[in-house]
């Protein structure tokens, strides 16, 4: 609900500030007295295209605000959470200023905003039916909306939505997957890079012992020959050997007066140590002695397995130790790949079970459509009947989308006929300010009841009408206005009659300068001026007395 607007240096306003009540609120005065002047400032606060020519003569800008209540909008509470906007005491503030360089800024609560932002914001707190607007009515997702209000589809389209919104999710993660996996030409190069690692079968620390073995291998010669002289050194059979020698030096030893001499008894101990020492360590090198052989065959066997590992390694870019690492690094990557594959196929089989209750779901909420728009059109056809079109019809066609929704599977678009025999052509090719209004102001009257509807403001509504129908367009907005915020610009007493608050626009010229004003009327005043509407220019008794027993029968 629009509670407060401020207009300052707009066209031919100083500065204006009015303050707003729920219910049905008319706009009137004398013509060029500028009674669309609120209605195209809120367009501008709201984010449509402004002028520098809009700002008041001799001023550098103009500044529009306003304040809405959204207590009962959850759209919009929803909007401005969706951007981190604080709302309090549930009351949103929207500020434009246009400056003389074209130039213009938005604020929503005091944080300025790109415009577009001020747009979608303003199409969830008020709708605009005028002349010269964008209509919201030729807005085929509001002929949908429009429709599911009046049909009370609240459940099956949050069921519709539900699924659409699980399908997206499942998209998401199989995208993501996807991405985050690789795609098929790397799982290629991973199997053909894993199959030629695991035809060289390399197990771990390979290398180190093929090394170890080669270096075994090609030394062999020498170290045999190293080893014999070695044993022959220490065991000879000549006599002059090393285990002989000690053997005598012992036996002299026997003679010496060891247990008198503390230090000749070290010495024969560490004589008897020597001597088990260096058995121990010709046992050693017999052992070592026996591995060894001149096997050239197998040396040649290594030397080939060793160039294979080698030729591998430089080719994958590693060194020859890691390459067996490298090989289980490939096998978890493709292992990871197969893993990703049989979740992306558990998520396609589960996207095909949403896609089949989508389908459902959707064609359940279109038949319901179907059925639910041919009594909407009957409904608005004979509201507009009375409504100064005779011969109008209205009707709902339902057309299958190319692609699905979060809304279902269906176009709906309002077709109507305005003259006997012609056929229904889509309402926005054939209709008028005026005539768009009432149709609008139909659609909303049948739908108020069951959908919360933001700020509603009517031009032209009267266009073309009068006497008893102008008197049931204002009943039927004083019946809108008691489940939204309505207001309306009219020059007509009966339809201005019926609102509960009733501003008056008046144009004055001070100083050879032009001012619009708009006050708030009391009841007596209210009666003058539906008189002056009824009467033209002169008031009359006639004319005063007629006033009043329209403001009658309206309350």
């Amino acid at each position: 609900m629009l509670t407060t607007l401020s207009i300052k240096n707009f066209t031919i306003v100083s500065e204006l500030n009015l303050d707003f009540e729920p219910g049905m609120t008319a706009f009137t005065g004398e013509t060029g007295a500028g009674k669309s002047i609120m209605l195209d400032a809120v367009n501008i606060l709201l984010g449509h295209r402004a002028e520098p020519s809009m700002i008041r003569n001799n001023t550098p800008q103009c500044e529009i605000s306003a304040a809405f209540n959204v207590a009962k909008n959850p759209d919009a509470v929803q909007w401005l959470k969706q951007q981190d906007i604080v709302i309090n005491a549930d009351e949103v503030i929207l500020r434009r200023i246009l400056n003389t360089n074209g130039r213009s800024k938005a604020y929503i609560q005091s944080t300025l905003f790109p415009l577009q932002k001020l747009k979608e914001l303003g199409a969830l707190l008020l709708h605009i039916h005028g002349q010269n607007e964008q209509y919201h009515l030729l807005r085929h997702d509001v002929h949908r909306d429009q429709l599911d209000a009046y049909a009370m589809n609240d459940k099956m389209l949050k069921e519709v939505k539900d699924c659409y919104d699980a399908i997206l999710q499942v998209d998401q993660q199989i995208q993501s997957l996807t991405q985050n996996v690789g795609n098929i030409e790397q799982k290629e190069l991973l199997n053909y890079q894993l199959e030629e690692l695991e035809q060289l079968a390399l197990s771990d620390k390979e290398v180190q012992q093929l090394n170890q073995e080669h270096k075994l291998l090609s030394q062999a010669n020498g170290l045999i020959h190293d080893c014999q002289q070695i044993n022959q050194i220490l065991d000879d059979e000549s006599g002059n050997n090393l285990f002989r020698l000690l053997y005598q030096i012992e036996q002299i030893t026997t003679n010496l007066p060891v247990e008198d001499h503390p230090t000749l008894k070290n010495f024969v101990s560490l004589l008897s140590d020597a001597n088990i020492q260096l058995q121990e360590a010709q046992n050693e090198l017999t052992h070592f002695q026996s591995q060894l052989e001149l096997n050239p065959e197998r040396l040649n066997e290594v030397e080939l397995r060793i160039d294979k590992i080698y030729e591998l390694a430089r080719k994958h870019r590693v060194s020859p130790e890691a390459l067996y690492e490298y090989q289980e690094k490939l096998q978890s990557q493709l292992a990871r790949f197969t893993q990703v594959e049989d979740e992306i196929n558990s998520l396609n089989a589960q996207k095909v079970k949403l896609t089949e209750q989508y389908q459902l779901k959707a064609e359940k909420l279109t038949k319901r459509r179907i059925k639910e728009a041919k009594a909407l059109g009957k409904e608005i056809t004979q509201l507009i009947h009375t409504l100064g079109m005779p011969n109008g019809e209205v009707s709902l066609q339902i057309s299958p989308l190319s692609t699905p929704t979060a809304t279902g599977l269906d176009k709906v678009e309002y077709f109507v006929s305005f003259n006997p025999g012609s056929s229904p052509k889509p309402l926005a090719k054939i209709a008028s300010g005026g005539e768009l209004s009432r149709v609008s102001l139909a659609i909303q009257v049948l739908t108020a009841e069951k959908k919360a509807y933001p700020t509603l403001m009517f031009d032209e509504v009267d266009s073309g009408i009068g006497g008893a129908v102008a008197a049931k367009v204002g009943i039927l907005l004083r019946k809108l206005g008691q489940h939204t915020q309505v207001f309306c610009v009219t020059h007509q007493a009966q339809v201005a009659s019926n609102a509960n608050w009733h501003m008056k626009v008046e144009k004055n010229i001070v100083n050879r300068q032009t001012f619009s004003t708009i006050c708030k009327i009391s009841e007596a005043e209210k009666v003058e001026e539906l008189a002056r509407m009824l009467s033209g220019v002169e008031m009359t008794s006639q004319t005063l007395a007629h006033a009043k027993t329209l403001l009658e029968q309206a309350q």
